[in-house]
């Protein structure tokens, strides 16, 4: 772990350095957050986007390699708390690669997503109204599946409303 910030940096020691930084890539920064009776941000920062407590509680377990770790229950509402967009129908290259710490492009590049399914593990879901199974693969291989009771929302409600602001 690696610390100096209001988070922690999580990572395996045998992958490749990141940059010229003492963690590694891949990693997983964890961000911990205040809450209330209704709403839970981030430390520190009460005027963040905060995200209504049913959609973080109860917390799943979700694979991340061979570990299972604690998760929000609604990820759409995180992503939305943090303006992201096109979650599931878009494949972004940012300016900024966290691979190498660094910014490595001038503008933000699109790809499409199924030009990507044979390089990288992607998942594909299929929610009914009581549960979501994702099957996590590469290509046409299946590489994992989980359940998931109840199911969750898999759309960003900007998608079907552009006036939507999560804040």
């Amino acid at each position: 772990m690696h610390n100096k910030r209001n988070y922690d940096k999580v990572f395996f020691s045998w992958c490749p350095p990141a940059g010229r930084y003492p963690w590694r890539f891949p990693f997983i920064d964890i961000f911990y957050h205040d809450e209330n009776h209704t709403h839970v941000w981030l430390v520190g920062k009460p005027s963040s986007c905060p995200v209504r407590r049913e959609d973080v509680f109860p917390l799943v377990l979700r694979p991340l390699g061979p570990l299972w770790l604690l998760a929000p229950r609604e990820p759409m509402a995180h992503f939305e708390s943090r303006s992201m967009r096109a979650i599931e129908t878009g494949c972004l290259a940012f300016v900024y690669s966290h691979k190498y710490e660094r910014r490595i492009y001038n503008k933000t590049r699109y790809a499409s997503c199924s030009k990507l399914r044979s390089v990288y593990p992607y998942v594909e879901r299929q929610c009914a109204s009581t549960e979501c199974i994702e099957y996590l693969k590469l290509g046409d291989y299946l590489l994992h599946t989980v359940k998931f009771t109840p199911a969750y929302r898999t759309f960003l409600y900007k998608e079907y409303d552009p006036s939507y602001r999560p804040c």
